[in-house]
């Protein structure tokens, strides 16, 4: 059985038309005010999913790989935020290799390099969709919301962890609808 499902995970990738490296699910986004913006895409890497990401201020920079697998395994749905501070935030949801649970990874581009990146979500909850956002200000402050199902009451919850960019600091999670 072992063999049969070996066999099936190789043929994966050729069957889904991915080669050994290729891109998909790429977003973008503007600073409207100065023209920066900022990619964030899937990278298809055999066996894995990575984030990647390039930033335009000026020109573009070269394709950083935010996420890792000692962090988050197959690493999707990603999402993108920029200010005219040059300050970025990419969010995706990816599996924790730990728990094996899906949770909300985010990376901070602080106007120089992305960050290592950071679990937003907690392990005890499930990402509803991939219908979460993030908003970033010219401050520098940031909120993302999400769904999730906590099961502990079995209840749908919205979701809210705000940040101060600048600083780097994520503040606690915010339940604000039951």
């Amino acid at each position: 059985m072992y063999k049969i499902l070996a066999a099936l995970m190789l043929m994966m990738p050729m069957a889904s038309g991915l080669s050994a490296a290729s891109a998909g699910n790429a977003v973008y986004a503007m600073d409207t005010a100065r023209g920066d913006t900022v990619s964030v895409w899937q990278a298809y890497s055999w066996p894995d999913v990575d984030i990647h990401a390039a930033i335009e201020i000026g020109t573009w920079s070269s394709t950083t790989v935010l996420s890792s697998p000692m962090v988050c395994i197959n690493c999707r749905d990603p999402k993108v935020a920029i200010n005219s501070q040059e300050q970025a935030i990419a969010l995706w949801t990816g599996t924790d290799p730990l728990t094996y649970t899906d949770r909300l990874f985010a990376s901070v581009y602080d106007g120089a390099s992305w960050s290592m990146p950071e679990a937003i979500s907690d392990s005890d909850e499930y990402i509803a969709d991939s219908d979460y956002k993030v908003l970033l200000s010219s401050t520098g402050d940031a909120n993302i919301m999400w769904r999730s199902l906590l099961p502990l009451t079995g209840t749908m919850a919205v979701r809210v962890r705000p940040s101060d960019v600048v600083f780097g600091t994520w503040r606690t999670i915010i339940t604000i609808s039951p």
